[in-house]
């Protein structure tokens, strides 16, 4: 992926700082573990071993996709707040 953002104009010789990578990861490190943790205090003894191994990988998958959206509404949402110039949070 950061080849493909560097061929698309998104590295550092186009101006991005590649080290803020390590900080997304960082940041999202932290949303995982909490998201990981509310899946593990929700009473998995209710289900067999193989309902929870099924309820993880298909939260896994729809987890990721909500992700992928959430940033896709929040990239938009930001760059229509920068081109309106209201540039305050």
């Amino acid at each position: 992926m950061l080849v493909d953002l560097d061929q698309a104009g998104f590295g550092p010789k186009d101006g991005f700082n590649i080290e803020n990578v390590k900080h997304y990861v960082d940041l999202f490190r932290e949303i995982v573990v909490m998201s990981h943790t509310g899946y593990l205090e929700a009473h998995l003894d209710q289900y067999t071993r193989e309902e929870n191994l099924e309820r993880s990988v298909r939260g896994r998958e729809l987890m990721s996709l909500f992700f992928y959206h959430l940033y896709r509404k929040l990239i938009r949402n930001e760059s229509e707040r920068f081109q309106s110039g209201k540039n305050e949070k």
